[in-house]
């Protein structure tokens, strides 16, 4: 940004992180829990983020990495089985049993 480092704080302040350890001691078992909460997302959605984040770096638009990966994967995404699962589970208020993504 001005060719200075900033700190955990600083960019916490400026919105370019959303979190900062509670400390140094707790950083592994805070990801580790990050990481349960990821792992419980449908497969399908961490394919099609990952997708958008690595288009929007390549081409530094925000809105093209979304377009890029919109076009390709939305109809995959929607009618998938990934898609439906999500949405009998959350009807049925119980947690969604996940399939490999066809994606």
């Amino acid at each position: 940004m001005a060719g200075r480092t900033l700190s955990a704080q600083e960019a916490l302040q400026h919105g370019l992180i959303n979190h900062v350890s509670v400390s140094p001691f707790s950083l592994i078992s805070e990801a580790i829990a990050l990481a349960s909460k990821v792992a419980n997302i449908s497969p399908d959605a961490i394919i099609v983020t990952r997708a958008a984040l690595r288009e929007t770096w390549e081409n530094g638009s925000v809105e093209r990495g979304y377009q890029l990966v919109d076009e390709r994967m939305r109809r995959g995404l929607m009618e998938g089985e990934n898609a439906k699962e999500g949405l009998a589970a959350f009807k049925e208020k119980r947690k969604p049993v996940w399939k490999a993504s066809k994606l």
